[in-house]
């Protein structure tokens, strides 16, 4: 006088509970005499989901953590952008769109898997501004000196 148990017991609750179930069992086969009726009590922890955060870097610089980073549903994830010396920041894609951040990015309450991937570039050096220069020789009226050529 019971259920046959054929497929997995399914047991009802919120991720990060624990659970308890009690579960009766007989054990019965066709030309066998069944079994004693077993209680056995089982609690259960229904575990909470964890998601990856894949964090790459291109060459002349680091992303801290990096790899396949595994976080906690509901959680944040905090990662640091470092650029070799003579480089900066190029791009950085956050599940392939372009972002725009300083040096760290932040995943916060993460439900799903992502993408984190930073490039970078050589810094420019800054050019001198202009000056302008006259080459003189000789004399002109005015102030005794002759104007060859500006240049700049």
């Amino acid at each position: 006088n019971g259920t046959k148990y054929t497929t997995p017991i399914t047991v009802s609750g919120e991720a990060g509970q624990s659970v308890e179930t009690t579960i009766k069992a007989i054990a019965v086969k066709d030309g066998m005499q069944d079994s004693k009726v077993e209680t056995f009590k089982y609690t259960i922890n229904i575990p909470i989901p964890k998601h990856t955060i894949t964090a790459t870097a291109g060459a002349n610089g680091s992303i801290t953590p990096s790899g396949a980073v595994e976080v906690t549903e509901g959680e944040s994830k905090t990662f640091t952008i470092i650029a070799d010396e003579g480089y900066e920041i190029s791009t950085i894609k956050v599940d392939g769109v372009d972002v725009t951040v300083e040096t760290s990015y932040t995943f916060t309450n993460v439900t799903a898997d992502h993408t984190i991937v930073v490039t970078f570039k050589q810094k420019e050096t800054p050019k001198p501004d202009p000056i302008d220069y006259e080459i003189i020789d000789g004399e002109d009226e005015t102030s005794k000196r002759k104007v060859i050529s500006s240049c700049r």
